[in-house]
Protein backbone atom coordinates (compact mmCIF):
# COMPACT_ATOMS: atom_id res chain seq x y z
CA UNK A 1 0.00 0.00 0.00
CA UNK A 2 2.76 2.46 0.99
CA UNK A 3 4.37 3.27 -2.37
CA UNK A 4 1.15 3.10 -4.37
CA UNK A 5 -0.71 5.17 -1.81
CA UNK A 6 2.09 7.74 -1.62
CA UNK A 7 1.97 8.13 -5.41
CA UNK A 8 -1.80 8.48 -5.23
CA UNK A 9 -1.49 11.26 -2.63
CA UNK A 10 1.04 13.12 -4.78
CA UNK A 11 -1.13 12.78 -7.88
CA UNK A 12 -4.23 13.91 -5.98
CA UNK A 13 -2.36 16.90 -4.61
CA UNK A 14 -1.10 17.89 -8.06
CA UNK A 15 -4.53 17.66 -9.70
CA UNK A 16 -6.70 19.32 -7.06
CA UNK A 17 -4.26 22.21 -6.64
CA UNK A 18 -4.67 23.16 -10.30
CA UNK A 19 -6.82 26.28 -10.67
CA UNK A 20 -7.89 25.44 -14.23
CA UNK A 21 -9.00 21.98 -13.14
CA UNK A 22 -11.08 23.45 -10.33
CA UNK A 23 -12.76 26.02 -12.53
CA UNK A 24 -13.53 23.72 -15.46
CA UNK A 25 -14.37 20.46 -13.71
CA UNK A 26 -15.91 21.72 -10.46
CA UNK A 27 -16.98 25.26 -11.36
CA UNK A 28 -15.09 26.41 -8.30
CA UNK A 29 -11.94 28.33 -7.39
CA UNK A 30 -9.07 27.60 -5.04
CA UNK A 31 -9.84 30.94 -3.40
CA UNK A 32 -13.22 29.59 -2.27
CA UNK A 33 -11.51 26.79 -0.35
CA UNK A 34 -8.94 29.02 1.28
CA UNK A 35 -11.44 31.76 2.13
CA UNK A 36 -13.71 29.20 3.78
CA UNK A 37 -10.89 27.96 6.02
CA UNK A 38 -9.64 31.44 6.83
CA UNK A 39 -13.12 32.70 7.70
CA UNK A 40 -13.60 29.69 9.97
CA UNK A 41 -10.41 30.44 11.92
CA UNK A 42 -11.05 34.18 12.00
CA UNK A 43 -14.50 33.60 13.53
CA UNK A 44 -13.08 31.66 16.49
CA UNK A 45 -11.78 33.34 19.66
CA UNK A 46 -8.07 33.20 20.42
CA UNK A 47 -7.18 30.05 22.31
CA UNK A 48 -9.84 27.94 20.60
CA UNK A 49 -9.02 24.31 19.85
CA UNK A 50 -9.53 23.34 16.20
CA UNK A 51 -9.50 19.89 14.61
CA UNK A 52 -9.10 19.41 10.85
CA UNK A 53 -9.97 15.82 9.91
CA UNK A 54 -9.01 14.45 7.49
CA UNK A 55 -6.53 17.22 6.82
CA UNK A 56 -4.92 15.59 3.76
CA UNK A 57 -1.65 17.06 2.47
CA UNK A 58 -2.88 20.62 3.22
CA UNK A 59 -3.14 21.41 -0.48
CA UNK A 60 -5.15 24.58 0.16
CA UNK A 61 -4.68 25.19 3.86
CA UNK A 62 -0.95 25.00 4.66
CA UNK A 63 -0.29 28.75 4.42
CA UNK A 64 -3.39 29.58 6.48
CA UNK A 65 -2.50 27.19 9.28
CA UNK A 66 1.16 28.19 9.25
CA UNK A 67 0.20 31.85 9.66
CA UNK A 68 -2.21 31.16 12.54
CA UNK A 69 -0.82 31.79 16.00
CA UNK A 70 -4.12 32.28 17.81
CA UNK A 71 -5.48 28.74 17.97
CA UNK A 72 -4.49 25.26 19.06
CA UNK A 73 -4.76 23.23 15.84
CA UNK A 74 -4.85 19.46 15.42
CA UNK A 75 -4.32 18.15 11.89
CA UNK A 76 -5.45 14.54 11.62
CA UNK A 77 -5.48 12.00 8.81
CA UNK A 78 -5.34 8.23 8.49
CA UNK A 79 -2.86 8.54 5.59
CA UNK A 80 0.81 8.66 6.57
CA UNK A 81 1.95 9.96 3.14
CA UNK A 82 -0.59 12.79 3.35
CA UNK A 83 0.60 13.72 6.85
CA UNK A 84 4.22 13.58 5.75
CA UNK A 85 3.56 16.02 2.92
CA UNK A 86 1.51 18.25 5.23
CA UNK A 87 4.33 18.31 7.78
CA UNK A 88 6.88 19.14 5.10
CA UNK A 89 4.80 22.08 3.93
CA UNK A 90 4.26 23.44 7.42
CA UNK A 91 7.95 23.15 8.29
CA UNK A 92 8.90 25.03 5.13
CA UNK A 93 6.47 27.79 6.09
CA UNK A 94 7.76 28.03 9.67
CA UNK A 95 4.52 26.92 11.31
CA UNK A 96 3.77 27.46 14.99
CA UNK A 97 4.35 24.74 17.58
CA UNK A 98 0.65 25.08 18.41
CA UNK A 99 -0.02 22.81 15.45
CA UNK A 100 -0.15 19.08 16.17
CA UNK A 101 -0.07 16.52 13.34
CA UNK A 102 -1.33 13.02 14.14
CA UNK A 103 -2.46 9.88 12.39
CA UNK A 104 -6.10 9.26 13.29
CA UNK A 105 -9.31 7.60 12.19
CA UNK A 106 -12.23 10.01 11.71
CA UNK A 107 -14.62 7.34 13.01
CA UNK A 108 -12.85 7.14 16.37
CA UNK A 109 -11.14 10.37 17.43
CA UNK A 110 -8.93 10.45 20.51
CA UNK A 111 -10.58 13.48 22.12
CA UNK A 112 -12.81 13.71 25.16
CA UNK A 113 -16.50 14.45 24.79
CA UNK A 114 -17.35 18.17 24.51
CA UNK A 115 -13.69 19.25 24.32
CA UNK A 116 -13.19 20.86 20.88
CA UNK A 117 -14.29 24.33 19.75
CA UNK A 118 -14.42 23.66 16.01
CA UNK A 119 -14.11 20.79 13.54
CA UNK A 120 -13.19 21.31 9.90
CA UNK A 121 -13.76 18.43 7.49
CA UNK A 122 -13.03 19.28 3.88
CA UNK A 123 -13.47 16.97 0.89
CA UNK A 124 -14.45 13.99 3.03
CA UNK A 125 -18.13 13.13 3.40
CA UNK A 126 -18.62 12.61 -0.32
CA UNK A 127 -16.27 9.61 -0.36
CA UNK A 128 -18.96 7.46 1.31
CA UNK A 129 -21.80 5.72 -0.50
CA UNK A 130 -23.18 4.32 2.75
CA UNK A 131 -25.39 6.93 4.42
CA UNK A 132 -24.83 5.28 7.80
CA UNK A 133 -21.08 5.92 7.57
CA UNK A 134 -21.71 9.62 7.04
CA UNK A 135 -24.06 9.67 10.02
CA UNK A 136 -21.43 7.91 12.13
CA UNK A 137 -18.74 10.44 11.19
CA UNK A 138 -21.04 13.37 11.92
CA UNK A 139 -21.88 11.76 15.26
CA UNK A 140 -18.19 11.53 16.12
CA UNK A 141 -17.71 15.19 15.21
CA UNK A 142 -20.67 16.11 17.41
CA UNK A 143 -19.32 14.04 20.29
CA UNK A 144 -16.02 15.88 20.53
CA UNK A 145 -17.45 19.36 19.96
CA UNK A 146 -18.25 21.58 22.91
CA UNK A 147 -21.83 22.78 23.35
CA UNK A 148 -22.35 25.37 20.58
CA UNK A 149 -19.12 24.13 18.92
CA UNK A 150 -18.75 24.89 15.21
CA UNK A 151 -18.63 22.46 12.29
CA UNK A 152 -17.25 23.45 8.88
CA UNK A 153 -17.79 21.10 5.95
CA UNK A 154 -16.80 21.22 2.29
CA UNK A 155 -18.45 18.52 0.19
CA UNK A 156 -18.49 17.57 -3.47
CA UNK A 157 -22.11 17.58 -4.70
CA UNK A 158 -24.00 16.71 -7.88
CA UNK A 159 -25.85 20.02 -8.36
CA UNK A 160 -23.74 21.04 -11.37
CA UNK A 161 -24.61 18.93 -14.39
CA UNK A 162 -21.24 19.24 -16.13
CA UNK A 163 -19.39 18.19 -12.98
CA UNK A 164 -21.73 15.24 -12.45
CA UNK A 165 -20.25 13.47 -15.48
CA UNK A 166 -16.80 13.40 -13.87
CA UNK A 167 -18.29 12.49 -10.49
CA UNK A 168 -19.96 9.44 -11.97
CA UNK A 169 -16.61 8.36 -13.38
CA UNK A 170 -14.90 8.83 -10.00
CA UNK A 171 -17.67 6.80 -8.37
CA UNK A 172 -17.24 3.96 -10.86
CA UNK A 173 -13.48 3.75 -10.18
CA UNK A 174 -14.08 3.86 -6.42
CA UNK A 175 -12.67 7.30 -5.63
CA UNK A 176 -15.90 8.81 -4.27
CA UNK A 177 -19.29 7.61 -3.09
CA UNK A 178 -22.60 7.95 -4.86
CA UNK A 179 -23.01 11.54 -6.18
CA UNK A 180 -25.62 13.42 -4.14
CA UNK A 181 -27.17 16.86 -4.17
CA UNK A 182 -26.56 19.62 -1.63
CA UNK A 183 -29.97 19.09 -0.05
CA UNK A 184 -29.02 15.52 0.93
CA UNK A 185 -26.04 16.66 3.00
CA UNK A 186 -27.81 19.68 4.48
CA UNK A 187 -30.65 17.45 5.70
CA UNK A 188 -28.17 14.92 7.07
CA UNK A 189 -26.28 17.56 9.05
CA UNK A 190 -29.59 18.71 10.55
CA UNK A 191 -30.50 15.11 11.38
CA UNK A 192 -27.18 14.82 13.25
CA UNK A 193 -28.39 17.62 15.57
CA UNK A 194 -26.49 20.51 14.09
CA UNK A 195 -28.02 23.89 13.37
CA UNK A 196 -27.13 25.14 9.91
CA UNK A 197 -25.67 28.65 10.09
CA UNK A 198 -24.94 28.90 6.38
CA UNK A 199 -24.88 26.62 3.35
CA UNK A 200 -23.55 27.77 0.00
CA UNK A 201 -23.11 25.75 -3.16
CA UNK A 202 -20.52 27.03 -5.62
CA UNK A 203 -20.36 24.94 -8.76
CA UNK A 204 -20.05 21.37 -7.51
CA UNK A 205 -18.89 22.32 -4.02
CA UNK A 206 -21.06 22.73 -0.95
CA UNK A 207 -19.77 24.77 1.98
CA UNK A 208 -21.61 24.27 5.27
CA UNK A 209 -21.14 26.15 8.50
CA UNK A 210 -23.10 24.61 11.39
CA UNK A 211 -23.32 24.66 15.18
CA UNK A 212 -23.81 21.82 17.64
CA UNK A 213 -27.24 21.89 19.25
Amino acid sequence: MSLLHALHVRFYDLIVSNELFNRIVWGNSKANYTNFIKQALDSLPAGSTVVDVPCGPLTFSAKIYAADNAHKIYLLDISKPALKLAQKRLKKLGASDKITIQQADAFSLNFADNSIDAVLSLGFLHIFSDKEQIIKVLGEFRRILKPDGRLYLQILVSDRRVSLIFQKFLHIVGQIGKPRRSSFYIDLVKTANFQIISAQTIGAMLYIKAQKQ
